[in-house]
């Protein structure tokens, strides 16, 4: 059996360790994966490896980002199929990929963090500020929002019931799941932001857009949430199917445009064309989901993404551009 490798220079140094993917096309181009997922996953690191020798590639990683020694995967894999030769799978490189992704999660997650990034009326939401651009309440009225999720969330735990049962809770408190209390819930049940987000997004019956217009109206910017969600959703879907991997990017990219009022009325078409495109032909329902969040938005708050585009304002105001005169 061949030993769990812990030190990646040993595996580099070694000699005839030749890069395996020499003469063929590597996984992540095959996979055609995003900057950002080669920056993160080990198998671009070390090719010495072929991707399914190695521990935590982003393929194996469990929803919450806490296992990647899943190699079930690597046996439907066009890329084993292709290369592997149906030989065993065994991994050989242990401990270099999940502390990654790990990272990449903890960065995430201190960008919105409660403490650094609530914004409250009378702060600025300036480019360069770490507050959350999509959000504009009081102080006091914060304060009284973390007491009762706090009441909700200990009510549901003393009951023994799952994050489901208190997301589900929570909206029907709320009629919906603002950013917040998923970030209150994590925090408070020592989940990862990632697998919360998740849960949300994807939980049947659970909704992260407002369903109730009048309890967020001039407080909650639906172009900045939604520009939060699908950058979440682009770093945290599989990736494997094309409508997907490419369709969250470019929604991703349109609604980021809108959002620093650089869209058009033709960003809004595309954009609803391409969620339905992404809703049509996503491999899975994971993607279905993801992509009728966007056509939730669009269709109940198209008014708010017009007015970042025509009248260069946002109607919440807190979007940084929006604190610049035009």
């Amino acid at each position: 059996m061949v030993a769990k490798i812990e030190d990646v220079r040993g595996i580099e140094e070694r000699e005839g360790a030749p890069d395996f993917w020499q003469g063929k096309t590597p996984c992540w181009e095959m996979c055609h994966c995003s900057e950002v997922i080669k920056s993160e996953c080990p198998a671009p690191k070390y090719p010495s490896l072929p991707c399914w020798e190695i521990e935590g590639t982003y393929c194996k990683l469990t929803d919450d980002g806490t296992s990647g020694r899943d190699i079930s995967i690597c046996r439907r894999c066009r890329v084993y199929k292709r290369w592997g030769e149906n030989k065993p799978i065994e991994l050989k490189l242990s401990g270099k990929g999940i502390d990654s992704f790990r990272r990449f999660l903890r960065e995430k997650t201190e960008e919105v963090s409660l403490e650094e990034s609530a914004p409250f009326i009378g702060e600025s939401t300036l480019p360069g500020s770490k507050e959350r651009p999509f959000i504009n309440i009081s102080r006091r009225r914060h304060e009284m929002y973390i007491t009762k999720l706090d009441e909700i969330i200990d009510k549901r735990t003393e009951e023994g019931g799952s994050l489901t049962k208190v997301l589900n809770d929570i909206q029907a408190e709320y009629d919906w799941l603002p950013v917040d209390a998923l970030e209150h819930v994590g925090e408070r049940l020592e989940i990862p932001s990632s697998k919360v987000y998740r849960t949300a997004i994807l939980g049947k019956g659970l909704s992260v857009i407002p369903r109730d217009r009048h309890r967020v109206e001039g407080s909650v910017c639906i172009v900045g949430l939604l520009k939060h969600y699908i950058d979440f959703l682009q770093h945290d879907l599989c990736g494997k199917c094309l409508p997907c991997r490419e369709g969250m990017r470019q929604m991703y990219n349109i609604v980021a445009d809108i959002s620093r009022g650089d869209g058009d009325d033709a960003g809004i078409d595309l954009l609803k064309e391409t969620a339905e495109w992404v809703v049509e032909l996503s491999a899975c329902t994971q993607g279905t989901i993801a992509a009728n969040v966007v056509l939730t938005a669009l269709s109940d708050y198209r008014d708010q993404f017009e007015e970042h585009i025509h009248v260069h304002k946002c109607p919440t105001g807190v979007c940084a551009f929006s604190a610049v005169e035009r």
